[in-house]
């Protein structure tokens, strides 16, 4: 569509043309009781729930916009997460395990403080926790683990269950992060911690595991809290009312299996939704449109993205009749067990979990406890007030007086270097009104 999704109105109109498209008519179709789930990224969702402020005096809900459900996507969410990370434990060029160090000896370009490339990001994140845990392995099994594997014999499966327990108590503990040693070690501690997060919502999302996503979500919303990314903690904090205050049992449903998409009906082939149109959009915008003079908008929205999947059908079965190469899917990373190594030796040149060193380097600051600082965050009477105040449902005084939330120009940079295009929308604002944040805190996480 050839509409401005940046501005409230080119969000309505996106919303008209879709319901013209789909014939789907107020009179016909939406009552008082109608949910349909409107989805996109955080600005979306925030302009369209300033078009429903705008038409709070409507007399028709559909007018009112009382029929969009907006819900946050979970590749947008991925996205915002390890940007969250990169942040935290950005520290400098001369910080010995910090991020910024690692990007420097690695000569990772694609990936700055403000605007990373997300794939980059993500096998960096990934490649820096294997290297630390491998070498936490090394340190508690006393044998040497290279990325390939260990040369020596394992133990018992059991012994390695005890070990992994005794680890996670020891070193991601919060109680226990004092007895680590230095301060880079507890960094690379607090590092490990937020990445178990990352790499477990990528994990379940693979997997089409509803329920495991729903957990960590809950472990997600209190470390947004922490600062940096507040519009996507609000976000998640809407979505926990929802789930747990304001959504019937059925609307739950269809909301939470809205969020993944699997083409192949294969197992552990699970994509996020928004991920899925993003590669309708590149599909659509450059794999298969029109390079002629004449193409337009219309011949854009009629005539190729309606068949942009017979399209590659229809191009993997010419493959397949003139025996062409095959051109896969799957990203070829070369391989990254140097990568691993290398930071692995990092770590150890740096003192990481290095046994009784306790010195302490100026050059490397602490880094933010996100689980500290969420759960303190979202437990201040002032921050839960204010999210009161803006997710209440609308009234005059609120109407005269739009408050739109506006992304961090760092989120908005780290979209605009990942996504190919805006995604579905999404809509309706939740009722806050029975939302008691203290009982939320202790029944959630502590």
């Amino acid at each position: 569509m050839h509409i401005d999704q940046s501005t409230v109105e080119g969000n309505r109109d996106i919303l008209n043309e879709i319901m013209e498209a789909l014939e789907l008519k107020p009179e016909l179709w939406f009552d008082d009781l109608t949910r349909i789930v409107v989805a996109g990224d955080q600005l979306t969702l925030a302009r369209i729930r300033s078009i429903a402020k705008l038409r709070w005096d409507e007399k028709k809900a559909y007018y009112r916009l009382e029929w969009a459900t907006p819900v946050l996507q979970l590749f947008h969410l991925q996205m915002v997460l390890a940007s969250a990370i990169l942040k935290t434990h950005w520290g400098s060029k001369k910080s010995p395990g910090s991020l910024c160090y690692f990007i420097t000896i690695l000569e990772k370009k694609r990936i700055s403080h403000d605007k990373p490339n997300f794939h980059d990001l993500d096998e960096l994140l990934r490649q820096i926790f294997d290297a630390m845990v491998l070498l936490i392995w090394e340190i508690e099994l006393k044998i040497e683990i290279s990325a390939k594997g260990s040369a020596q014999s394992p133990k018992s499966s059991s012994d390695i269950k005890d070990k992994a327990n005794d680890i996670l108590k020891q070193y991601l503990a919060t109680d226990n992060l004092h007895t680590i040693g230095n301060q880079q070690s507890i960094n690379a501690a607090l590092f490990i911690r937020d990445m178990l997060l990352y790499i477990e919502l990528g994990s379940a999302i693979k997997a089409g595991d509803i329920g495991q996503i729903e957990e960590i979500i809950r472990w997600l919303t209190l470390i947004f809290q922490a600062g940096g990314h507040g519009n996507y903690a609000n976000e998640l904090l809407r979505l926990h009312c929802g789930l747990y205050y304001s959504w019937e049992d059925k609307e739950k449903d269809v909301i939470l299996s809205s969020m993944l998409v699997n083409t192949t009906g294969q197992p552990n082939r699970w994509i996020p939704t928004d991920l899925y149109q993003e590669h309708n959009n590149l599909l659509t915008k450059v794999v298969h449109a029109a390079k002629s003079s004449n193409l337009n908008w219309d011949i854009l929205k009629k005539k190729i993205s309606t068949n942009i999947r017979t399209f590659q059908d229809v191009a993997h079965t010419i493959e397949k009749l003139f025996k062409a190469p095959h051109n896969g899917t799957n990203h070829s990373d070369p391989s990254a067990s140097a990568d691993i190594n290398l930071i692995k030796t990092l770590c150890i040149q740096a003192g990481i979990f290095k046994t009784g060193d306790n010195s302490v380097d100026p050059t490397v600051p602490a880094v933010k406890d996100l689980l500290q600082e969420g759960l303190k965050n979202v437990t201040d009477n002032n921050r839960i007030a204010n999210f009161k105040k803006h997710c209440s449902h609308h009234c005059r005084e609120e109407s005269d007086e739009i408050e739109i939330d506006v992304v961090s120009e760092e989120e908005v940079e780290m979209e605009d270097t990942t996504a190919l295009g805006n995604g579905a929308l999404e809509g309706q604002s939740v009722d806050s009104s029975q939302f008691d944040i203290e009982d939320y805190a202790i029944n959630n996480y502590c």
